[in-house]
């Protein structure tokens, strides 16, 4: 079943750490993959990331999502900070649960 970010409930299930690991979208006709990295002495912190669905794709890690947005950023190799907003009402879900 494919769904647009909102109809998925994107905002939510990140919120409650419920994004499944290896979860394939669309946005501007490239599909993209969700990390999920589970962390921490319990196992209790969670970040996630989001690279381009190639076997060394680019990356980018999730630093919050809003209702409009999922906020992306990154460092190369010399500290430079790159950001993107990535609309959810734009990306498309290619799997669910």
């Amino acid at each position: 079943m494919v769904m647009n970010g909102i109809e998925f409930n994107f905002v939510k299930k990140y919120n409650n750490n419920e994004l499944v690991d290896g979860m394939k979208f669309m946005y501007l006709n490239t599909e993209y993959r969700l990390h999920k990295i589970v962390f921490g002495e319990g196992l209790d912190r969670v970040a996630y990331s989001i690279s381009d669905n190639t076997l060394f794709g680019n990356s980018m890690s999730i630093e919050k999502v809003s209702k409009q947005y999922i906020s992306l950023y990154s460092y190369d190799m010399m500290k430079q900070r790159t950001s993107y907003k990535l609309p959810i009402e734009d990306m498309w879900i290619l799997e669910s649960e």
